[in-house]
C-alpha cells in the first residue's frame, strides 16, 4: 500500500524502497509487488531494472495465476524497454499485447494506450 502510495504521488524512489524488503524474496511475493515494483523503477528512470524485474515474472506466467497482472505487467515491460532504447523488444512486446486483445472494447483504455504507445515507437532502433 505505501508504495502504491508513493506512486501515486509520483515518489518513484519512495516506492522502491517500500518494496525492498519483499524484493529479497525473490519469486515468493506477490504479482501485485512485481507490478508495482516494477513500475516503481521505470518511472524512477531504472528502466533496465525494470525490465530485469519484470522478467523475471513473465519468464515464469504460472507465478501469477489469473490476477490481471498479465494485462499490466507486460505493458510495464515494454514501456521500460522504450524507455531503455530497447525499441524492438517493446515493439514485440506491444505487438503481442495487441494480439491478445484482438477482440477487446476499442474503449479499452490499456487497448488505446498500448496502440498510441507502439505508433510513437521510431520506425528502427538505433
Amino acid at each position: 500500500v505505501e508504495a502504491a502510495l508513493a506512486l501515486r504521488a509520483r515518489q518513484p524512489e519512495r516506492a522502491v524502497e517500500a518494496l525492498r524488503p519483499v524484493g529479497g524474496l525473490a519469486l515468493s511475493y506477490t504479482a501485485s509487488s512485481v507490478y508495482l515494483r516494477t513500475r516503481a523503477l521505470r518511472e524512477a528512470g531504472r528502466h533496465r531494472e525494470a525490465m530485469a524485474e519484470a522478467e523475471r515474472t513473465l519468464a515464469r506466467p504460472w507465478l501469477t495465476g489469473l490476477q490481471g497482472i498479465d494485462l499490466v505487467l507486460p505493458l510495464e515491460y515494454a514501456r521500460a524497454a522504450a524507455a531503455a532504447g530497447e525499441v524492438d523488444t517493446a515493439r514485440r512486446t506491444y505487438q503481442e499485447l495487441l494480439a491478445l486483445w484482438t477482440h477487446a472494447d476499442e474503449d479499452f483504455p490499456l487497448l488505446r494506450q498500448v496502440r498510441a504507445a507502439l505508433a510513437a515507437l521510431p520506425t528502427r532502433a538505433s
